[in-house]
């Protein structure tokens, strides 16, 4: 199919999150019905079905793409606002009741987790701007050296031992959220002693990237703490753990079991569609931008989320329900094997995709019909 203004529409819809969120926290009471409405209209994917449609990659001008890329820019934007304005209702203006207060912050846990999503599209672009954006929208949650993380390590050992976001087959979630954070956070470390190292200077020196980070991280609890004192400090405290938790999760459902051959050369082969795990529900690829075709972005990094390509069983492992779905399974490792891997870390191959999904059908969860 074709880019087109009215295909891009769908992707605006997850800018409702915004004046619905904002709506509830200035006028609390019914209004906060809203937001909940929204975050629960996750479970609407049987409705809307999947879509296998591609728009062409190299037949589309980076022109067509304008209306794409509009609704990420203008969601970058109100991010921030609506966060600030959120805040100053929690912990300024006193209209809340504390139980309104309490449930408004808790939607704006549930909500921040999306930041890494949008923040992702940007990280990959060339301009600089577009990166800057990025590392400023991740200081918000706390967590800015994603930058580092996706890009540089995660990117290059993806399906391989030395990448802690890629979970070993047999691995429970909780083993892998223990296991890879600590790693993460020292291979971040090393990446940037590294660079700083081949341009001669010690890792702390004023041209590291850590010193950019930690003033942006910085900026937004200063502003947590002046709003809010130590309850604002508590509020960007359980927003970044959501965030981080949240990613860890993704991550885990994304590469699951899923390993690159070491070639007789010692290096592994190249990353291929079939080195991620990919989901074609409709309703959560316009909510998330198309972040469930994620074996076509390790594919093609380079590539836009409009572009990104659907692949088939034969191409690439696919999720017997929407990524949403799949985390929350992830969450309880014996229903997770249950359905994605009853055999765990012995030898054999998945079970195919029409076996995952009546496995998540007989769960309980009712899966999107693949006729649709």
């Amino acid at each position: 199919m074709e880019a087109s203004f009215l295909r891009a529409i769908p992707f605006f819809l997850p800018l409702a999150i915004f004046p619905l969120l904002s709506a509830a926290a200035l006028n609390g009471g019914w209004w906060i019905a809203g937001p909940i409405a929204f975050i629960v209209a996750n479970s609407l994917d049987p409705v809307f079905g999947v879509e296998e449609r591609n728009i062409d990659p190299n037949g589309t001008p980076e022109g067509q793409l304008f209306w794409y890329k509009l609704s990420i820019w203008i969601w970058a934007a109100l991010w921030p606002m609506t966060l600030a304005f959120t805040l100053w209702q929690i912990l300024v203006a006193g209209r809340l009741a504390v139980w309104e207060s309490v449930v408004i912050a808790a939607l704006l846990a549930m909500i921040a987790p999306s930041v890494y999503m949008i923040s992702h599209e940007f990280i990959h672009r060339r301009a600089a701007w577009e990166r800057r954006v990025a590392e400023f929208l991740l200081a918000s949650v706390s967590y800015p050296l994603y930058a580092i993380e996706h890009v540089y390590i995660h990117r290059a050992r993806v399906a391989t031992p030395g990448d802690p976001e890629s979970a070993a087959r047999g691995l429970g979630f909780w083993q892998f959220f223990v296991r890879g954070l600590p790693k993460s956070l020292v291979n971040c470390w090393q990446y940037e002693c590294n660079r700083m190292a081949h341009g001669q200077h010690p890792p702390w020196h004023i041209t590291s990237v850590f010193w950019r980070y930690f003033f942006a991280t910085a900026a937004w609890y200063a502003l947590g703490w002046w709003m809010g004192g130590w309850w604002g400090l508590l509020i960007f405290l359980v927003l970044g753990t959501a965030v981080v938790f949240q990613m860890r999760l993704s991550d885990y459902i994304q590469h699951y079991g899923l390993r690159r051959i070491l070639l007789p050369n010692g290096r592994f082969e190249r990353v291929y569609a079939r080195h991620a795990w990919s989901a074609d529900y409709r309703l959560t690829n316009w909510l998330f931008y198309n972040a469930q075709r994620h074996s076509d972005h390790h594919a093609s990094a380079s590539r836009r989320f409009p572009i990104l390509q659907h692949h088939g069983e034969d191409t690439a492992p696919q999720m017997p329900g929407p990524y949403a779905t799949m985390m929350v399974l992830a969450a309880f490792p014996k229903r997770w094997f249950a359905i994605m891997d009853p055999r765990g870390s012995m030898s054999g191959a998945f079970l195919s995709s029409d076996q995952r999904l009546e496995r998540l059908r007989q769960s309980g969860v009712r899966g999107p019909s693949r006729g649709l």
